[in-house]
């Protein structure tokens, strides 16, 4: 986390994950793309997981390769990683076997907003290709992305989707957060553009405006169960 006011949001994005895992059954938790995140001191019985081998990593590995018994897994949570995998069907594949019956996917991911685009090219360089298919040519160790990756395979593709993965289904999808991101710090601006104590104005500010209409969010919470 680069600033107090940043360190504030993912806080409160970890507080959705925790109000999820009390919903969910029995079974292993992990967080995939956990980065320098601070999930497990939220919720310690997360195992802590990421590609890139951080020395906080409970364990590592690629995300299209999960290494966990078949009906084992009962929540999957991850921040702006479903964009960077390089791999879609062989992830979901793998969550779609590994994950338990009631067992979900809950993903933070960047929303392919009127807002999000201009914000996400002004302020942190995200690439946003809405024409693309599922192959990506993304790369968790460079940081190359496609950031509307989960907006074409949960919106534009939901259908093909739910298709491929029958035993998977769009349980929710909530838009969220337009400024606090990029203003806490997490943009071309690391020391941010606002300070820690205007975290809840620009809280209310945001509610306000996703409640206007989900184009002015810059986030999007997804939740993918298993049937």
């Amino acid at each position: 986390m680069t600033t107090p006011f940043l360190r504030r949001l993912y806080r409160e994005w970890y507080d959705r994950f925790v109000t999820e895992m009390e919903q969910l059954p029995r079974g292993t938790k992990i967080e995939l793309g956990a980065g320098v995140g601070f999930l497990r001191e939220v919720a310690p019985s997360v195992v802590s997981t990421d590609s890139i081998p951080f020395p906080t990593n409970d364990l590592t590995f690629l995300p299209t390769s999960l290494p966990f018994n078949t009906d084992s897994v009962s929540g999957i949570f991850m921040i702006d990683t479903f964009s960077r995998i390089p791999g879609t069907r062989a992830f979901l594949t793998e969550a779609q076997r590994v994950l338990k019956p009631g067992g979900k996917i809950i993903m933070i991911e960047p929303a392919s907003s009127v807002w999000g685009r201009l914000a996400s090219k002004w302020f942190s360089e995200k690439n946003f290709d809405r024409s693309a298919d599922w192959t990506c040519a993304c790369s968790l160790s460079t940081g190359k992305v496609n950031s509307a990756m989960a907006w074409i395979v949960f919106e534009r593709d939901l259908e093909q989707f739910h298709q491929e993965f029958p035993g998977l289904s769009l349980a929710s999808k909530t838009y969220h957060t337009p400024f606090r991101y990029f203003v806490g710090g997490n943009s071309r601006f690391e020391r941010g553009l606002a300070p820690q104590s205007s975290y809840s104005l620009f809280k209310n500010v945001d509610g306000w405006l996703s409640s206007l209409s989900p184009q002015w969010s810059m986030f999007m919470t997804i939740v993918i169960e298993k049937k």
